[in-house]
């Protein structure tokens, strides 16, 4: 990596994230994230939550109205279009809107008033995001660990076979922290059944109560660690290709190991998806405005452009997702890297080749067998 990042760690902590929007916005990151994005769509058009309406108010001298409603898809979040904006919870609602698309549905399961047939689908609707994010999300943290700590760019294909190849790890590393939460909870149900017998089910609620308890605060623990390591799982296994228990492993002693250095880089990647989320809104809002001017100005007053406003807002919600997509993991990946080095002492651009790029190497020598002649070391 660059030689002179210590001194700009002097200068302001987590300076190197400003280089995750320059990496997100290459072409190769924003395909992937763009064909995540239009997965989601897909499954958000057929979810439990499907669709939200959105109100703008537009200038009554561009499009003819002055408000109107236009139905989109959840997946995208909702977002006015307006110079004013509301500061509280934005830097976490910019920054996490990849993660709460894909436990989003876990959200809704927890509620009581879902019945079971629902609280399926959304099962099945967590898992398809989550297999979704995690897929496109290794094929953007392999990208943009080669973009950001080796300064090289790979391929379409080598990202893509990459993220096909290591699917299944990905997956695998959250479901350890979940399904040892589900067992805990199992568990729990099961010590408190004999809470139903007569007479002694109090006095046994009594004396389980603080097993019940330490085996409540395993289940969080757990579920809290697989909330908030996930996406650095992802980018562990996209870095060192280690396994789901390494990826685990690793995000998980990263942020313990040092937690005040990665809530700092946290806050600072919500505050830049901040400002990369906003300037992609204004910008578009520009075009969406130019672009109904022009067409009223040359087809005239009678020409009604509201439903052109429609699409164009619909493309901008997309474009909005995309990059945030792509800038998520890309931010992810830096953050990684960074505390990375940081508890390992390991250089940024020590990157884990592929398995098929591994250059050959000499066999170990059989234990046991002493060196020839040609391997023992010259005298003298």
């Amino acid at each position: 990596m660059k030689q002179d990042s210590n001194d700009r760690r002097l200068v302001f902590p987590g300076v190197e994230l400003l280089q995750a929007f320059p990496v997100a916005m290459t072409l190769r990151q924003i395909l992937f994230a763009s064909l995540a994005t239009t997965a989601f769509l897909l499954i958000g058009m057929f979810g439990s939550r499907s669709h939200i309406s959105i109100t703008i108010n537009v200038d009554s001298n561009v499009t003819g109205s002055h408000e109107r409603t236009f139905i989109m898809p959840q997946t995208f979040g909702e977002f006015k279009l307006s110079h004013t904006a509301s500061i509280g919870g934005a830097l976490t609602e910019a920054g996490l809107q990849p993660w709460y698309q894909v436990f989003a549905p876990l959200h809704e399961l927890m509620r009581r008033e879902r019945s079971w047939f629902d609280r399926g689908l959304l099962a099945i609707e967590f898992v398809l995001r989550l297999g979704i994010s995690t897929l496109f999300g290794l094929a953007i943290c392999r990208s943009a660990g080669f973009l950001f700590g080796r300064e090289e760019s790979v391929s379409f294909r080598h990202s893509s076979k990459f993220a096909l190849g290591r699917w299944a790890q990905g997956i695998g590393s959250i479901a350890l922290p979940i399904g040892g939460a589900c067992l805990t909870g199992i568990g729990i149900g099961f010590a408190c059944l004999p809470a139903n017998l007569p007479w002694i089910g109090q006095v046994y609620l009594f004396v389980v109560s603080p097993v019940v308890f330490a085996m409540g605060l395993a289940m969080a623990g757990l579920l809290l660690a697989a909330f908030v390591c996930w996406p650095f799982m992802i980018a562990a296994i996209a870095v060192d290709d280690c396994d789901g228990f390494g990826g685990f492993s690793r995000s998980y002693s990263f942020w313990t190991g040092r937690f005040a250095y990665a809530g700092w880089l946290f806050l600072v990647a919500c505050a830049l998806a901040l400002v990369v989320r906003w300037g992609v809104w204004e910008l578009g809002w520009f075009a969406i405005r130019c672009s109904l001017r022009a067409s009223r100005t040359l087809l005239g007053g009678a020409f009604d452009n509201s439903v052109l406003s429609s699409y164009q807002v619909s493309i901008l919600k997309f474009v909005s997702a995309a990059v945030s997509f792509s800038y998520f993991w890309c931010s992810t990946t830096i953050i990684y890297l960074l505390l990375r080095k940081e508890v390992d002492r390991r250089p940024i651009d020590q990157i884990a080749m592929a398995n098929e790029q591994l250059p050959p190497r000499d066999p170990l020598p059989v234990v046991g067998i002493p060196a020839t002649d040609a391997d023992k070391p010259s005298a003298g």
